[in-house]
């Protein structure tokens, strides 16, 4: 078969009705103990029902659902490992179809290693095993394999074969994770006695009547974090929210991936898509704030402050680049003729137009090992914050300077938080006299926490965001949601570096692993883990300071679950 009619065919194979999956009939009488590979009984042939159905008594989004119900459901089950083998399995098949391979010899080798996964599934769940975790690489390495060695079959040359298989893949699984339903995840956790409720809404249920407020809409479906390529939407874009056991909010924000849709080679047309990315954000930024949206739609024009923080180290894969598209889309948006007009499907689903003044302060804090650990990045990052800084706190960043710029335009109103909010902002100018967020120092997210929680706390909306939109930008929504809950029950705002005390340590490690980060991981990628929760060789070196505040073992691996043997 000519290799272009391949790639055609792999591209019309991205639709719906081409879908691979995995059986979901009965119990086979065999099963396993872990990741099966080898031989299998012979497969059978599925329906376009089958391709399309997520069946409810299994899958990842089954695995998600516990995870919201049951705090102590474990991010590293062997069910939960079994979901993202059949996710990757599913995916091959969805490959092979592409390229008109679907009823090749791979392609019933793919079916049976899918009815032995499916039939092992029926084992009682527990912790995964070492060698589950080894079993599962090789797995991967072999669904490559036998991509690879139906279009070398095919005809193609085998380094090209082995190239085509894994670009196949990565496009099949991200097309799968995008296709199934996104749901609201609701979660809650208790501490001292209080309970909160943590709600993290996705792009698609930004609604405020049958459809999403976005004018193309996303069918209750989702962009994960491998769509680079994505023009239309931002991607991996949530609405977080926490609230008390009162029901009242004590932080709200937006966060999302990169802007940049940096798969795309060609510069304009990528600018164009960060522009569009950048849209959607500002209309999510309006939607979290139903007072001046339902002002909007009533015809009048309101202003939109929003800070833009963003957790990329420039110099590091092509992150730069990332932060340019990024800051130019927002400088796009703000140097246009103001008012904005924005369009939002209203409560009818009708498009309408609103007319909103949208300021930015765009930050960036490189938050890894390479630029708290190496120095990376600063130089060029600083340049951006310095402006940002102006803008949020006022020409003079001198520790002690009363605040100026919004900051200075919210004090005076003598709102009840002065005092909390004249602490953040005095701590905002310490680190930065001292550049304490160049290191970590005990608090890798020292300045980004507090540049989103002060944004809240002066009715600006805080957004933030990494390359992916899901480790480290779950990280810093993690940090937000600890520090927000210890003032809630009457903690002065925590000094930046000072190490998180035993009662404090409970209390992030309950956030990272009830607060909702682990079902975004998963939407993204068909697991739950946060990339962030490593150990790197060299020790205090390398490690940013994150064993010490979580400090429990438990929660650590909790919150790392899965993500070891996650690429993206």
């Amino acid at each position: 078969m000519p290799f272009i009619m391949l790639r055609l065919n792999f591209f019309q194979a991205l639709r719906p009705s081409h879908w691979m999956h995995g059986n979901n009939a009965q119990a086979a009488t065999q099963t396993q103990t872990g990741p099966v590979v080898g031989n299998a009984p012979a497969p059978r042939k599925l329906s376009a029902a089958d391709i399309q159905r997520v069946e409810p008594a299994g899958g990842w989004l089954s695995h998600l659902s516990q995870h919201a119900q049951t705090a102590q459901a474990s991010s590293r089950s062997l069910h939960g490992l079994y979901a993202l083998q059949s996710h990757k399995l599913e995916a091959a098949h969805l490959a092979l179809h592409g390229f008109g391979l679907g009823d090749s010899t791979e392609a019933k080798t793919l079916h049976a290693m899918a009815e032995q996964l499916q039939a092992a599934r029926f084992k009682t769940d527990r912790a995964v095993q070492p060698r589950e975790m080894t079993a599962n690489a090789k797995l991967s390495h072999d669904v490559r394999t036998v991509i690879a060695t139906a279009l070398t079959r095919a005809g193609l040359p085998a380094k090209l074969a082995q190239r085509e298989a894994k670009a196949s893949l990565q496009q099949a699984s991200t097309r799968l994770l995008n296709q199934r339903p996104w749901q609201t995840v609701e979660t809650r956790l208790q501490h001292n006695g209080r309970e909160y409720s943590c709600t993290l809404i996705p792009a698609g249920q930004m609604k405020l009547g049958a459809a999403d407020i976005f004018p193309q809409g996303y069918d209750n479906n989702g962009v994960c974090s491998a769509s680079t390529t994505e023009t239309r939407h931002a991607a991996n874009l949530w609405l977080s929210e926490l609230k008390d056991d009162a029901d009242q909010t004590r932080f709200k924000g937006i966060r999302h991936g990169i802007l940049s849709p940096y798969g795309v080679e060609d510069a304009q047309q990528r600018q164009a898509g960060a522009l569009q990315r950048a849209t959607e954000v500002a209309t999510a930024a309006l939607f979290s704030q139903p007072g001046t949206l339902q002002q909007a739609l009533a015809g009048d024009t309101v202003t939109l402050r929003l800070t833009s923080t963003a957790l990329v180290t420039p110099g590091l894969g092509g992150e730069s680049g990332m932060l340019r598209d990024q800051v130019g889309a927002w400088r796009a948006l703000t140097s246009a003729p103001q008012p904005l007009t924005l369009h939002i499907k209203n409560a009818d689903g009708e498009l309408q137009s609103v007319r909103v003044n949208l300021e930015v302060a765009a930050f960036n804090f490189g938050v890894n090992e390479l630029a708290l650990k190496l120095g990376m990045g600063h130089k060029e990052s600083d340049k951006l914050n310095l402006e940002a800084l102006h803008q949020l706190l006022g020409p003079d960043l001198k520790p002690g300077t009363a605040p100026g710029g919004w900051v200075g335009d919210y004090l005076a109103q003598n709102p009840a938080n002065k005092k909390q909010v004249e602490i953040m902002a005095m701590q905002l100018q310490e680190i930065w006299a001292k550049q304490s967020h160049r290191s970590d120092g005990g608090e890798p997210y020292k300045a980004a926490q507090r540049v989103a929680m002060l944004a809240f706390e002066i009715g600006a909306v805080p957004c933030w965001n990494c390359k992916s939109g899901k480790d480290r930008t779950g990280m810093l929504d993690a940090e937000i949601k600890r520090e927000a809950i210890a003032q809630h029950q009457g903690r002065a705002p925590s000094r930046p570096g000072v190490a998180l005390d035993p009662e404090m340590r409970e209390l992030f490690g309950k956030v990272l692993t009830q607060g909702g980060n682990l079902e975004v991981q998963a939407y993204n990628t068909g697991a739950p883990g946060n990339k962030v929760m490593k150990q790197l060789p060299f020790g205090s070196l390398l490690n940013l300071s994150y064993a010490r505040r979580v400090g429990d073992v438990a929660a650590w691996q909790q919150a790392q679950g899965l993500s070891t043997l996650l690429k993206s």
